[in-house]
């Protein structure tokens, strides 16, 4: 039963007729006739089930290998090894489902068995290839298994993408195919002379029966008017429609539109195609169902219908290997326009059933084999050590590089640089490595990235390109400032800036001097960055660049915010947020805004930080931007305001922030949770070669005030010393009335001379002449004049720090 039939006929048994119940004759248009002459010919069907209109049942051999599974895990507890191997390995042969087969190949593991692995194919050619695309969610072990059975019947090479793609929501159930194939068996069986009386009695046009809505409720309205037979097959009927419900079927043309345009092929590239292999259900235009389907350079193909569970047979890998080989087969071919094979026996042959895949062979015959060898002579360019071969490498990487796929890329890649280096082509080795390089970095490799711009800038300088060691300056330098190498990120920017104010090229001359400003304010360079953003801001704004300007606008802001010029700060953010109104800049305007609020909340201006805050945030919202950034900016302003407490609390835990939900901890005064927080921030940046000198800073605070409010103040001091550390290390980056600047600042919420005052304060609390002494060093540091004047005055030392005190450190 592979077509989808449903009933026997009661007077030829071996009939098979592809509807569910018929009317002899139509005796005249009244419904009691309509009720007798039904009824008597439903009461002669035999309602069957076909397997193709029903969704899979369990069978009994996948519990027994369940079973046989929890054996050999038993046996292996018992160290009886060799049993348990012989039972995981009836596992591993057999199994179909990735689980199982997973599990058994564990045991085998565990037991030190030899994994069977595919056996190795002879050596295929390299000039035509074709990748295998999981779609969905099919079996990894059917993947491996099908590209060696592939390889070693086509002698071309077969590549596993390794990330499997979404199908997405499916386009129909089989129940539309079933309701279809019995309204239309039944209309045939009658003919139109007796159907359309019929149909008219029911109440149904001709146009509403096109529906397959319609059609199920012609259906259910004859099966209700045609008496007791009719009402018992009609539970038959919505049994098998329900089970039909369950079978989702998918579009081949649909698939193949949408998933070709992610994965393009090159005309000069060893890629001549694409098999995308899915665990789902198929079908094309009417069609019940579809193995695969073929087009030039794409295929798909469905084991769905080969499987064990949907045939209700015993698990069989083999035979499901087999199965799909011989449909993976058949699509590859005509993928490269091979027509359809007549020989019944080829692997190519058509077959419409499971039956007659099973009966045809899983070899091409020779016409076919013929025909795909005189195929790879005309496409293939293996021309060893040959310019033509080397490009067919490279476009070969770029392909899978465009896949995603970048393992695969850079293997030809280094067989692309093996060509170039031995015929000493160097203008194509550089642009090889270049390729290389651009691949890692946009699937963000920058590690791997590294070596591949550093190699190509050093060919590019020997061969005297000059425009390639201007740009290669630039992507060098944005690898090493990914990867925390600032020092050398900021030479390789600036050698870049003056290459191309020597060359007169005013663009990319102010996109350098902008990522100069932007390593010099990541590392607490601010007098550096200042004048880069500036030259950069002319540049932009000579050029017409509205959007860079609103960004460099934005960039001075943040700086003139870190140095703790407020006035200047939003000077240039308000320059900026009118730059970005006028240039239709959504992004650029609400990040304006979302500034302007920061630093409104550091001057605690909180009405109006909230103002400009929650401007920001309708924008992004409207616009589908992330709001994150903008709700932890507000949840801040809550928190220094000591209001709406709560809503911080769920704000800054939805959003995963330590360092404020430290400081909230703090506030309320719990600084066990508080001590609990805050290290959450400091894991992450102090194993970075460059932190964030922000987070660090502000973890460090959050962790003495936490430990000193637990009156644990050995390690409170601990903590308060590595923050004094790294503000010291910030401060010789500033001039006079520059530090004076940044120590009236706030990291996070926290003054700057937090951990000056935390020492002065813990000191004070331990007196002795040696901790005055040295409490005295750190408030002149700072130049805090209540400091000193408290501490020569006693009054630290009469009378300790309090909990409120503490709290209000933290806002």
């Amino acid at each position: 039963m592979n077509s989808g039939l449903i009933c026997l006929h009661p007077d030829n048994p071996t009939n098979a007729i592809d509807i569910f119940f018929s009317y002899r004759y139509l005796p005249d248009n009244k419904n009691d006739g309509l009720v007798s002459e039904g009824e008597a010919f439903i009461n002669s069907l035999k309602v069957i089930q076909p397997t193709q209109a029903t969704a899979p049942a369990e069978t009994s051999e996948k519990p027994e290998l369940k079973q046989s599974v929890e054996l050999a895990k038993k046996l292996l507890t018992e160290n009886r090894i060799q049993e348990a191997i012989e039972a995981a390995r009836a596992v591993y042969d057999l199994a179909e489902e990735e689980p199982l087969i997973s599990e058994a190949e564990a045991i085998l593991r565990q037991s030190s068995s030899p994994i069977p692995t595919p056996a190795g194919a002879a050596p295929m050619e390299r000039g035509v290839q074709i990748v295998i695309v999981p779609l969905g969610n099919p079996s990894p072990t059917v993947l491996r298994e099908l590209k060696a059975g592939l390889e070693e019947k086509m002698g071309i090479t077969f590549v596993i993408h390794p990330t499997r793609q979404e199908i997405g929501p499916h386009d129909r159930t089989y129940a539309t195919v079933y309701v279809r194939n019995v309204f239309n068996g039944m209309r045939q069986q009658l003919g139109e002379i007796k159907f359309a009386p019929l149909k008219d009695a029911l109440g149904f046009s001709d146009e509403a029966l096109d529906s397959p809505e319609n059609q199920l409720q012609f259906i259910d309205a004859l099966l209700a008017s045609s008496g007791m037979a009719g009402r018992d097959n009609r539970e038959q009927f919505t049994a098998i429609l329900a089970q039909s419900e369950k079978i989702k079927q998918y579009d081949t043309q649909l698939l193949i539109k949408q998933l070709s345009q992610k994965f393009r092929l090159s005309e000069k590239a060893a890629i001549k195609g694409v098999l995308f292999v899915t665990d789902q259900d198929l079908y094309e235009g009417n069609d019940r169902f579809r193995f695969g389907a073929a087009w030039p350079r794409y295929g798909i193909i469905s084991y769905r219908r080969f499987a064990a569970e949907f045939n209700n047979e015993a698990p069989n890998r083999p035979r499901l290997i087999a199965r799909t080989l011989k449909q993976a087969l058949s699509s590859t071919n005509f993928m490269f326009d091979i027509p359809r094979c007549e020989d019944p026996q080829c692997a190519r042959a058509l077959s419409s059933s499971l039956e007659e895949q099973d009966w045809k062979s899983t070899d091409l015959c020779a016409v076919c084999k013929g025909r795909l060898k005189q195929h790879i002579k005309n496409a293939t360019r293996t021309y060893e050590d040959k310019p033509a071969w080397g490009e067919v490498l490279r476009n070969t990487a770029q392909a899978y590089g465009g896949m995603n796929n970048l393992a695969e890329a850079l293997t030809y890649i280094e067989e692309a640089l093996k060509v170039w280096r031995k015929i000493g082509d160097k203008r194509r080795e550089a642009l090889t490595l270049l390729l290389a390089a651009e691949m890692c970095q946009g699937q963000n490799r920058f590690d791997q990235a590294l070596p591949y711009e550093e190699a190509a800038l050093k060919i590019n300088r020997q061969i005297g390109d000059e425009g390639w060691v201007n740009r290669g300056l630039m992507r060098l330098g944005i690898a090493l400032w990914k990867l925390g190498h600032n020092a050398r990120a900021l030479a390789c920017f600036e050698e870049a800036q003056n290459r191309f104010y020597a060359s007169r090229e005013e663009l990319p001359m102010a996109e350098a001097a902008m990522h100069v400003g932007l390593v010099s304010w990541s590392t607490g360079e601010y007098a550096k960055a200042i004048p880069a953003y500036e030259q950069a801001l002319a540049t932009f704004r000579a050029l017409g660049s509205r959007f860079n300007e609103a960004a460099l606008l934005a960039n001075l802001g943040l700086v003139y915010w870190n140095v703790g010029e407020y006035d200047k700060a939003l000077n240039r953010y308000e320059e900026s947020l009118k730059v970005a109104r006028a240039s239709g800049a959504s992004r650029a305007e609400g990040y304006a805004l979302m500034e302007m609020g920061s630093v409104r909340k550091s001057l605690g201006q909180y009405d109006k930080a909230l103002d400009y805050l929650e401007q920001s945030l309708r924008l992004y919202r409207e616009k589908g931007f992330d709001t994150g950034e903008i709700e932890i900016h507000i949840g801040e302003v809550y928190l220094n305001q000591g209001a709406n407490l709560d809503e911080a609390h769920k704000i800054f835990t939805r959003l995963n922030s330590p360092i404020n939900l430290g400081r909230y901890y703090l506030l309320i005064g719990d600084y066990p949770k508080a001590v609990a927080e805050f290290p959450r921030s400091l894991k992450d940046e102090e194993v970075k070669e460059a932190p964030n000198a922000n987070y660090l800073l502000a973890g460090y605070i959050g962790m003495g005030l936490s430990h000193e409010g637990l009156k644990d103040f050995g390690k409170a001091k601990s903590y308060f010393r590595k923050a004094i550390a790294v503000i010291e290390k910030m401060l010789t980056k500033f001039d006079g009335l520059g530090k004076e600047s940044y120590l009236g600042t706030k990291v996070v919420g926290f003054p700057i001379v937090e951990p000056y005052r935390g020492m002065i304060r813990i000191l004070a609390r331990e007196g002795g002449a040696e901790n005055i002494e040295e409490a005295h060093s750190y408030a002149k540091r700072v130049k805090s004049e209540n400091f000193t004047n408290a501490i020569i005055s006693q009054e630290l030392l009469s009378k300790p720090a309090n909990d409120k005190t503490l709290t209000e450190q933290g806002r």
